[in-house]
């Protein structure tokens, strides 16, 4: 038996998963809450049938899954270190096995292989063995292609230490040139004139017909030099 999701995972969208027949078995509903990333499984009856939940407190993106009435059934955790390459799953009574970021992968129980990683129509699909693990593995399709969505954003946004100083030394550098430009945008020769005028104080217009200071001292009569007294007296004599 084949589940496969009608359409590519966004953690925003509401999807369907079909049978071999393209039935609609499960319907899903992805979505960031406050709480974090969650996927919500439900049946026919839109009976919430499973659930792939983001832990609210970890160091790490970190989810858990369950099935059927709330059962726990697992946990997804992405490596701390760099580079962050894959989930790592710890199923319960289950291992999956492989690279869910290649879509290339299986889950096997202690007895069986449960199911294989597929692709139909483009679209990411599971080949089960057993119908009647069709809720567990619904989960884990979803539950998979979410984090395999989530590894492809990390993978895009994750850059290696060099290339990450580059890039703060570029922001900071164009931040700078955006604040010198609005600088000098505000402040062109034009307004910078307008603001010096502006600041300039006015002179202040002096009284016409100012009184005389009483305290400002009288002028003295010049005093006739005394070469000129001599030279006026020999004109005299002669």
């Amino acid at each position: 038996m084949r589940l496969e999701l009608n359409n590519d995972f966004t953690w925003d969208g509401i999807y369907g998963i079909l049978d071999d027949s393209g039935v609609e078995r499960f319907s899903v509903e992805a979505s960031i809450t406050d709480d974090g990333r969650k996927i919500v499984i439900y049946n026919t009856d839109h009976k919430e049938v499973g659930s792939v939940r983001q832990k609210r407190i970890s160091l790490g993106r970190e989810y858990n899954m369950y099935a059927y009435d709330g059962t726990k059934i697992g946990t997804a955790e992405m490596p701390r270190k760099y580079p962050k390459q894959d989930y790592t799953f710890k199923l319960k009574d289950m291992m999956l096995s492989g690279e869910i970021s290649k879509w290339n992968f299986i889950i096997v129980d202690p007895k069986k292989v449960m199911a294989e990683s597929g692709i139909s129509y483009n679209h990411p699909a599971l080949e089960i063995t057993d119908e009647e693990d069709d809720i567990i593995c619904a989960v884990l399709l979803i539950g998979a292609a979410g984090l395999a969505s989530d590894i492809k954003e990390g993978a895009d946004s994750i850059e290696d230490p060099v290339h990450r100083t580059m890039s703060l030394g570029k922001n900071f550098i164009k931040a700078v040139n955006e604040r010198v430009d609005d600088f000098l945008g505000d402040n062109n020769e034009e307004t910078l004139r307008n603001k010096a005028e502006a600041m300039t104080p006015e002179p202040e217009d002096e009284p016409e017909d100012a009184a005389p200071d009483e305290n400002e001292p009288e002028e003295m009569p010049e005093l006739p030099d005394a070469a000129d007294e001599a030279e006026e007296e020999g004109e005299e004599t002669e």
